[in-house]
């Protein structure tokens, strides 16, 4: 099916698309096997908030694709969601073969996909998606890799608006050491 078509089907007669009908997509168009049975409506809802900037919870067909895309980064096959990247990461780390990562695999699991993150973050990440044994399953690696990354865009963002804004202003500024202000930033973008 063709990805407009889908978007289409999903949001008549409501013309944009929330969580709860991404999540339908989402969990009807992925390949699941024994350790993945689809996402969660709050992993939905760290993808959708990535692009609903209005924070209304809906998409129109362009953050759709926007999602879809960066889904189909993380390995997508053809028109059908095969989940295949950070699938791929994910199985790579889980050595014993449960479906779950522990707080030093999971930090390797991060690295492969290009993210590192400070000690604090990493404390910060575990406490908010490890479930009571410490461990990690797939369909929180990828809300907090979709959080990562979001956290990210924000915090580049941020930095070049007041890069923009002072040089504009001809201001100076004394700023703390970036590292900390990185590392509370993101913290509290993943507790939350």
């Amino acid at each position: 099916m063709k990805l407009k078509s889908l978007f289409d089907e999903s949001v008549i007669p409501y013309s944009k698309l929330n969580s709860s009908r991404l999540l339908k997509i989402l969990n009807n168009s992925l390949k699941q096997d024994s350790f993945f049975a689809g996402f969660s409506l709050d992993t939905v809802r760290s993808l959708v908030s990535m692009k609903d900037f209005n924070r209304e919870d809906s998409l129109n067909f362009a953050d759709f694709h926007e999602i879809w895309e960066l889904l189909r980064f993380w390995k997508v096959s053809s028109s059908v969601l095969d989940h295949d990247l950070l699938q791929k990461t994910f199985n790579q780390h889980d050595e014993l073969k449960q479906g779950k990562l522990d707080a030093i695999t999971l930090r390797r699991a991060l690295l492969t996909t290009g993210i590192q993150i400070e000690d604090a973050v990493h404390n910060v990440i575990m406490a908010r998606f490890s479930n009571d044994q410490g461990l990690v399953e797939f369909n929180d690696f990828v809300h907090l890799v979709a959080r990562l990354n979001f956290s990210f865009a924000q915090l580049n963002a941020y930095t070049r608006l007041m890069r923009h804004s002072a040089i504009n202003r001809g201001q100076v500024t004394i700023r703390l050491p970036r590292i900390n202000l990185f590392t509370q930033f993101i913290s509290n973008i993943m507790y939350s």
